[in-house]
């Protein structure tokens, strides 16, 4: 006779193990957590690949080397071009890459003839040459972490002139020589574990001038692209300055991202590939259901070329041929042509291109006014 199998009444529920989990409670949830909730963060993905707009994310350090400019003061220098205003020696680290620099804070450094200037008033301090010499060297070994081999930025601060100068050379395991440290030769040798280096202060005459150095700042990616996509909203221009010839008055911008990104701060900033303007967060909206990240919302300020951010280098962006298709521009479209030149269309026609200065990044803005006098050759956001 087959056994029969009798439903659990209501005293038998009672007395099983209680473990404050509810079976079929928790299944819409982790359903969801595990099939539903990816797929709408693929979806977030795909919609910001129609008219993308590329950005480079730069995130504060907040772990590191004490900078210079701050074991001297009681606050960072603004102005500092080690820190850049965070007391953090690097600053800002852009995503995918990682910051290696040089400066009197940097351990493991052999010293002939040369030495931090203590006495000199501005920040950072600077290694000089000492007053008697005319010719010594630093030496140091340059760590490097798994990479791509591509080289994000190779920025030097030193002096540069006639009679007293500043040399870099590097030597990996492989050479049997010293080679100048240049951009080509520090990405062929991205691939050894850690790479020598050596600065050379030389001077003519003990009269002339001391080569002094304030910082190496050396970036590479650790993956191969860095760029992330933003969805930018339709950006509002104020009219209420303009009276006064302050055209870039933009109180603040919308930026929506994908899941790309896993953290964000407000002390963090975003830099505009097409346009060439940096946007600093002031508010962050975190979307992640279940703990599942889908989206950002973050609210942006344009940042100001007298604000520490402005002066952060870049490093490398995409090329012209790379950017994704441009969103349409209520005035005008912005490209980049042959490096740093930017060609800008308006409906009023075209303009000549012109430069802007790879350090600063920012657009030279004019106030010249074209054939409508309605409009002005103002550089603005545009958006989807």
């Amino acid at each position: 006779m087959p056994t029969r199998y009798d439903h659990p009444t209501l005293s038998d529920l009672d007395s099983r193990v209680h473990t404050n989990t509810d079976i079929l409670g928790d299944q819409p949830q982790q359903q969801a957590r595990k099939l539903l909730l990816p797929q709408i963060a693929k979806k977030q993905t795909n919609a910001l690949n129609v008219i993308p707009t590329p950005f480079e994310f730069f995130q504060r350090l907040v772990t590191g080397r004490r900078c210079s400019c701050f074991s001297v003061e009681d606050d960072p220098n603004g102005l500092c071009t080690v820190c850049f205003g965070t007391g953090v020696v690097g600053g800002y680290q852009k995503r995918g890459t990682k910051v290696w620099v040089l400066d009197v804070t940097l351990p493991e450094v052999s010293a002939v003839n040369v030495a931090p200037d203590w006495s000199r008033p501005m920040r950072p301090i600077r290694w000089i040459l000492l007053p008697t010499a005319v010719f010594g060297y630093l030496e140091t070994k340059i760590r490097l972490s798994s990479n791509v081999g591509q080289l994000d930025l190779l920025w030097k601060k030193a002096t540069d002139k006639p009679k007293s100068k500043v040399e870099f050379w590097i030597k990996s395991p492989a050479d049997l020589e010293w080679v100048e440290m240049t951009e080509d030769n520090m990405r062929d040798r991205l691939g050894f574990p850690e790479v020598s280096l050596r600065v050379v202060f030389r001077r003519d005459t003990p009269d002339d001038p001391l080569p002094a150095l304030s910082c190496l700042r050396l970036s590479y990616k650790l993956i191969p692209h860095t760029t992330i996509k933003a969805n930018v909203p339709q950006a509002k221009e104020s009219l209420t300055l303009e009276e006064f010839g302050i055209y870039e008055s933009f109180a603040s911008q919308q930026l929506v991202l994908d899941s790309t990104i896993k953290s964000c701060s407000t002390e963090d900033f975003l830099y505009n590939v097409r346009d060439g303007l940096s946007w600093k967060v002031i508010e962050i909206g975190r979307f992640d259901p279940l703990g599942v990240l889908l989206e950002w919302a973050l609210t942006c300020r344009l940042v100001q070329a007298f604000e520490p951010y402005a002066h952060v280098p870049i490093g490398q962006v995409l090329s012209p041929s790379e950017l994704p298709p441009k969103a349409l521009y209520s005035m005008y479209s912005v490209e980049r042509i042959e490096g740093e030149a930017l060609k800008v269309t308006t409906r009023a026609g075209m303009h000549e291109p012109y430069q802007v200065d790879p350090l600063e990044r920012r657009p030279k803005v004019s106030t010249e006014m074209i054939e409508d006098e309605t409009q002005r050759k103002v550089i603005i956001n545009g958006g989807q």
